[in-house]
Protein backbone atom coordinates (compact mmCIF):
# COMPACT_ATOMS: atom_id res chain seq x y z
CA UNK A 1 0.00 0.00 0.00
CA UNK A 2 1.24 3.43 -1.37
CA UNK A 3 -0.82 5.58 1.61
CA UNK A 4 -0.99 4.89 5.16
CA UNK A 5 -3.71 6.36 7.41
CA UNK A 6 -2.15 7.13 10.50
CA UNK A 7 -3.29 8.35 14.02
CA UNK A 8 -6.15 6.85 13.75
CA UNK A 9 -4.97 5.50 17.00
CA UNK A 10 -6.57 8.87 17.80
CA UNK A 11 -9.56 7.78 17.04
CA UNK A 12 -8.91 4.40 19.38
CA UNK A 13 -8.78 6.64 22.26
CA UNK A 14 -11.70 8.70 21.90
CA UNK A 15 -13.63 5.79 21.44
CA UNK A 16 -12.24 4.17 24.41
CA UNK A 17 -13.14 7.38 27.04
CA UNK A 18 -16.04 9.04 24.27
CA UNK A 19 -17.71 9.74 27.75
CA UNK A 20 -15.18 11.93 28.74
CA UNK A 21 -13.21 13.30 25.68
CA UNK A 22 -14.27 14.90 22.70
CA UNK A 23 -14.10 12.65 19.44
CA UNK A 24 -11.10 14.03 17.55
CA UNK A 25 -10.81 14.74 13.65
CA UNK A 26 -7.13 14.43 13.59
CA UNK A 27 -5.94 12.55 10.39
CA UNK A 28 -2.87 12.46 9.13
CA UNK A 29 -1.78 10.62 5.44
CA UNK A 30 1.86 9.99 5.45
CA UNK A 31 3.74 8.10 2.36
CA UNK A 32 5.67 5.23 3.40
CA UNK A 33 7.13 5.94 7.12
CA UNK A 34 9.71 4.44 7.68
CA UNK A 35 9.24 4.21 12.14
CA UNK A 36 6.09 4.34 13.55
CA UNK A 37 5.77 3.97 17.84
CA UNK A 38 2.91 3.72 19.78
CA UNK A 39 2.95 4.34 23.01
CA UNK A 40 0.07 3.85 26.04
CA UNK A 41 0.55 5.05 29.64
CA UNK A 42 -2.07 6.34 32.28
CA UNK A 43 -1.43 9.54 31.14
CA UNK A 44 -2.33 9.01 27.59
CA UNK A 45 -1.77 7.86 24.03
CA UNK A 46 0.76 8.72 21.82
CA UNK A 47 1.60 8.32 18.20
CA UNK A 48 5.21 9.65 16.95
CA UNK A 49 6.31 8.81 13.21
CA UNK A 50 10.26 9.41 12.23
CA UNK A 51 11.20 9.77 8.73
CA UNK A 52 9.02 8.95 5.37
CA UNK A 53 10.41 7.44 2.12
CA UNK A 54 11.42 10.88 0.68
CA UNK A 55 12.44 12.76 3.82
CA UNK A 56 14.39 10.95 6.36
CA UNK A 57 14.05 14.07 8.18
CA UNK A 58 10.01 14.03 8.77
CA UNK A 59 9.11 13.83 11.99
CA UNK A 60 5.58 14.25 13.76
CA UNK A 61 3.60 13.04 16.76
CA UNK A 62 0.04 13.24 18.27
CA UNK A 63 -0.75 12.59 21.97
CA UNK A 64 -4.00 12.23 23.63
CA UNK A 65 -4.45 12.93 26.89
CA UNK A 66 -6.56 11.24 28.81
CA UNK A 67 -8.59 12.24 31.86
CA UNK A 68 -7.47 11.83 35.31
CA UNK A 69 -8.04 8.75 37.25
CA UNK A 70 -8.31 6.47 33.97
CA UNK A 71 -8.39 3.11 34.29
CA UNK A 72 -5.96 1.38 31.76
CA UNK A 73 -6.96 -2.26 30.83
CA UNK A 74 -4.16 -4.48 29.23
CA UNK A 75 -3.74 -8.36 28.36
CA UNK A 76 -0.80 -10.38 28.80
CA UNK A 77 -0.51 -13.90 26.40
CA UNK A 78 2.32 -16.37 27.21
CA UNK A 79 3.18 -17.63 24.04
CA UNK A 80 6.38 -19.57 23.01
CA UNK A 81 9.32 -17.21 25.00
CA UNK A 82 12.04 -18.64 22.84
CA UNK A 83 10.42 -17.91 19.40
CA UNK A 84 12.96 -15.61 17.36
CA UNK A 85 10.40 -14.20 14.30
CA UNK A 86 7.84 -12.40 12.85
CA UNK A 87 4.26 -13.21 12.61
CA UNK A 88 3.98 -13.85 9.16
CA UNK A 89 7.47 -15.79 8.15
CA UNK A 90 7.45 -18.86 6.82
CA UNK A 91 11.17 -19.70 7.73
CA UNK A 92 12.38 -19.06 11.44
CA UNK A 93 14.92 -20.18 14.39
CA UNK A 94 12.90 -21.33 17.39
CA UNK A 95 13.27 -23.15 20.82
CA UNK A 96 11.21 -24.45 23.18
CA UNK A 97 9.74 -28.10 23.70
CA UNK A 98 11.30 -29.35 27.92
CA UNK A 99 9.61 -31.97 28.66
CA UNK A 100 8.92 -34.13 32.05
CA UNK A 101 8.48 -37.65 31.96
CA UNK A 102 8.68 -41.05 33.44
CA UNK A 103 10.94 -44.21 31.65
CA UNK A 104 10.15 -47.87 31.47
CA UNK A 105 11.96 -50.41 29.79
CA UNK A 106 10.24 -52.84 27.22
CA UNK A 107 12.00 -56.20 26.63
CA UNK A 108 13.86 -56.15 30.21
CA UNK A 109 14.31 -59.52 31.78
CA UNK A 110 12.10 -60.00 35.01
CA UNK A 111 15.01 -59.74 37.13
CA UNK A 112 15.73 -56.43 36.16
CA UNK A 113 12.32 -54.64 36.76
CA UNK A 114 12.78 -50.62 36.13
CA UNK A 115 10.01 -49.03 38.15
CA UNK A 116 8.34 -46.84 36.19
CA UNK A 117 7.36 -44.16 38.73
CA UNK A 118 10.81 -43.52 39.75
CA UNK A 119 12.58 -43.31 36.46
CA UNK A 120 12.19 -40.12 34.98
CA UNK A 121 13.34 -38.28 31.77
CA UNK A 122 14.20 -34.80 31.51
CA UNK A 123 14.29 -32.98 27.97
CA UNK A 124 15.01 -29.84 26.10
CA UNK A 125 13.18 -31.18 22.66
CA UNK A 126 14.80 -28.33 20.86
CA UNK A 127 17.76 -25.76 22.34
CA UNK A 128 17.36 -24.10 18.63
CA UNK A 129 15.79 -25.33 15.57
CA UNK A 130 15.10 -24.29 11.87
CA UNK A 131 11.54 -24.47 11.45
CA UNK A 132 9.54 -23.99 8.16
CA UNK A 133 5.60 -23.56 7.87
CA UNK A 134 3.11 -23.10 5.29
CA UNK A 135 1.42 -19.81 4.39
CA UNK A 136 -1.89 -20.83 6.32
CA UNK A 137 0.17 -21.66 9.70
CA UNK A 138 -0.89 -25.04 10.08
CA UNK A 139 1.74 -27.19 9.05
CA UNK A 140 5.13 -26.95 9.75
CA UNK A 141 8.63 -28.95 9.64
CA UNK A 142 11.64 -28.26 12.88
CA UNK A 143 14.88 -29.50 12.56
CA UNK A 144 16.97 -28.73 15.81
CA UNK A 145 19.27 -29.97 18.59
CA UNK A 146 18.27 -30.42 21.93
CA UNK A 147 19.48 -32.58 25.04
CA UNK A 148 17.93 -36.07 27.03
CA UNK A 149 18.67 -37.10 30.71
CA UNK A 150 16.60 -40.46 31.24
CA UNK A 151 17.17 -42.65 34.85
CA UNK A 152 16.24 -46.15 35.02
CA UNK A 153 15.85 -47.02 38.38
CA UNK A 154 14.81 -49.93 40.58
CA UNK A 155 14.90 -50.05 44.27
CA UNK A 156 14.22 -53.72 44.24
CA UNK A 157 16.13 -56.82 45.36
CA UNK A 158 18.28 -56.42 42.30
CA UNK A 159 20.87 -54.56 41.68
CA UNK A 160 22.88 -53.29 38.35
CA UNK A 161 27.15 -53.90 39.12
CA UNK A 162 29.87 -53.60 36.35
CA UNK A 163 31.39 -56.62 34.70
CA UNK A 164 34.58 -57.31 33.24
CA UNK A 165 33.55 -56.74 29.73
CA UNK A 166 32.56 -52.91 31.04
CA UNK A 167 29.41 -53.69 30.85
CA UNK A 168 26.70 -54.29 33.61
CA UNK A 169 25.36 -57.35 35.04
CA UNK A 170 22.12 -58.09 36.97
CA UNK A 171 23.21 -59.52 40.75
CA UNK A 172 21.83 -59.66 44.19
CA UNK A 173 22.53 -57.76 46.66
CA UNK A 174 25.27 -58.71 49.62
CA UNK A 175 23.15 -60.79 52.36
CA UNK A 176 21.87 -58.61 55.01
CA UNK A 177 22.13 -55.57 53.60
CA UNK A 178 18.96 -53.37 53.02
CA UNK A 179 18.65 -52.13 49.53
CA UNK A 180 18.54 -48.14 48.72
CA UNK A 181 18.24 -48.16 45.12
CA UNK A 182 20.08 -49.01 41.45
CA UNK A 183 19.73 -47.15 38.21
CA UNK A 184 21.38 -46.27 34.57
CA UNK A 185 21.62 -43.10 33.71
CA UNK A 186 21.91 -41.99 30.21
CA UNK A 187 22.87 -38.38 28.70
CA UNK A 188 22.39 -37.68 25.00
CA UNK A 189 22.80 -35.00 22.42
CA UNK A 190 19.34 -35.50 19.99
CA UNK A 191 18.34 -33.87 16.64
CA UNK A 192 14.74 -34.03 16.37
CA UNK A 193 13.27 -33.79 12.73
CA UNK A 194 9.21 -33.10 13.37
CA UNK A 195 6.01 -32.23 11.25
CA UNK A 196 3.52 -30.66 13.50
CA UNK A 197 0.10 -30.35 12.41
CA UNK A 198 -2.27 -27.07 14.12
CA UNK A 199 -6.45 -28.03 13.90
CA UNK A 200 -7.05 -24.73 15.97
CA UNK A 201 -5.88 -21.39 16.67
CA UNK A 202 -6.28 -18.61 19.74
CA UNK A 203 -5.84 -15.56 19.59
CA UNK A 204 -3.46 -13.43 17.84
CA UNK A 205 -2.47 -16.41 15.66
CA UNK A 206 -1.09 -18.92 18.61
CA UNK A 207 -1.81 -22.48 18.20
CA UNK A 208 -3.94 -24.48 20.42
CA UNK A 209 -4.43 -28.15 19.25
CA UNK A 210 -2.06 -29.88 17.31
CA UNK A 211 -0.74 -33.15 16.32
CA UNK A 212 3.23 -33.75 16.03
CA UNK A 213 5.07 -36.86 15.00
CA UNK A 214 8.78 -37.24 14.02
CA UNK A 215 12.10 -38.65 14.86
CA UNK A 216 15.19 -37.81 17.08
CA UNK A 217 18.56 -39.12 16.01
CA UNK A 218 20.93 -39.36 19.05
CA UNK A 219 24.43 -39.28 20.19
CA UNK A 220 24.48 -40.71 23.57
CA UNK A 221 27.32 -39.01 24.98
CA UNK A 222 27.55 -40.23 28.80
CA UNK A 223 25.87 -42.89 30.49
CA UNK A 224 26.62 -44.44 34.36
CA UNK A 225 25.58 -46.87 36.68
CA UNK A 226 25.01 -46.57 40.43
CA UNK A 227 23.96 -48.84 43.41
CA UNK A 228 23.67 -48.20 46.79
CA UNK A 229 22.41 -49.94 49.73
CA UNK A 230 23.09 -50.08 53.73
CA UNK A 231 25.17 -52.85 55.31
CA UNK A 232 24.88 -54.63 58.66
CA UNK A 233 26.11 -51.74 60.32
CA UNK A 234 24.31 -49.37 58.92
CA UNK A 235 26.33 -47.50 56.57
CA UNK A 236 25.90 -46.52 53.20
CA UNK A 237 27.65 -48.63 50.56
CA UNK A 238 28.40 -47.35 46.86
CA UNK A 239 28.80 -48.82 43.45
CA UNK A 240 29.42 -46.68 40.44
CA UNK A 241 31.01 -46.67 37.35
CA UNK A 242 30.92 -44.29 33.69
CA UNK A 243 31.52 -47.82 31.37
CA UNK A 244 29.05 -49.40 31.26
CA UNK A 245 28.37 -50.48 27.14
CA UNK A 246 25.37 -48.43 26.42
CA UNK A 247 24.98 -47.91 22.53
CA UNK A 248 26.46 -44.59 21.29
CA UNK A 249 23.54 -43.97 18.72
CA UNK A 250 20.27 -44.58 18.86
CA UNK A 251 16.54 -42.94 17.19
CA UNK A 252 13.63 -42.16 19.02
CA UNK A 253 10.09 -41.86 17.67
CA UNK A 254 8.05 -39.15 19.28
CA UNK A 255 4.49 -37.97 19.04
CA UNK A 256 3.03 -35.11 20.69
CA UNK A 257 -0.39 -33.80 21.54
CA UNK A 258 -0.67 -30.30 22.08
CA UNK A 259 -3.93 -29.55 24.49
CA UNK A 260 -3.66 -25.91 25.00
CA UNK A 261 -0.92 -23.70 23.73
CA UNK A 262 1.78 -24.12 25.64
CA UNK A 263 1.08 -27.74 27.31
CA UNK A 264 0.64 -31.12 25.92
CA UNK A 265 1.39 -34.73 26.78
CA UNK A 266 4.11 -36.85 24.87
CA UNK A 267 5.14 -40.34 24.01
CA UNK A 268 8.75 -41.47 23.28
CA UNK A 269 9.61 -44.90 22.08
CA UNK A 270 13.51 -46.21 20.96
CA UNK A 271 13.30 -49.66 19.06
CA UNK A 272 17.20 -49.92 19.76
CA UNK A 273 18.82 -51.33 22.75
CA UNK A 274 20.09 -48.83 25.60
CA UNK A 275 23.39 -51.50 25.58
CA UNK A 276 25.50 -52.71 23.10
CA UNK A 277 25.79 -56.59 22.26
CA UNK A 278 27.21 -58.52 24.63
CA UNK A 279 27.12 -55.42 27.58
CA UNK A 280 24.52 -56.45 29.57
CA UNK A 281 20.74 -57.47 29.40
CA UNK A 282 18.65 -56.30 26.27
CA UNK A 283 16.00 -53.66 26.90
CA UNK A 284 14.44 -50.40 24.89
CA UNK A 285 12.93 -47.27 26.19
CA UNK A 286 9.51 -46.14 26.58
CA UNK A 287 8.77 -42.58 27.94
CA UNK A 288 5.69 -40.24 28.31
CA UNK A 289 4.52 -37.85 29.91
CA UNK A 290 4.27 -33.78 29.47
CA UNK A 291 5.64 -31.04 27.32
CA UNK A 292 5.42 -27.46 28.19
CA UNK A 293 6.31 -24.29 25.37
CA UNK A 294 6.20 -26.29 22.38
Amino acid sequence: MKYIALFSAALFAANAFAQNITESDTILIVNSPKNITITETQKGLKVTIIGTENDSTFTSSYFEQYPDNSAIKSRQLFSNPFSFHDEDENCFLTSGGLLFGFVTAPGMPGAMDIEPQKSYEISWLNMLAVKFRDKAKRNSLSIGIGIDWRNYRSTKNVRFTSSDNNGIDLAPYPDDCRPKYSRLKVFSLGFPIIYKHTFTHGKYGISKFALSAGAILNYNSHASLSSSWLDTQGIEVKETTNHIGHSKFTVDFIGIINLTSNLGIYAKYSPMDVLRDNHGPGFKTFSAGFIFAY
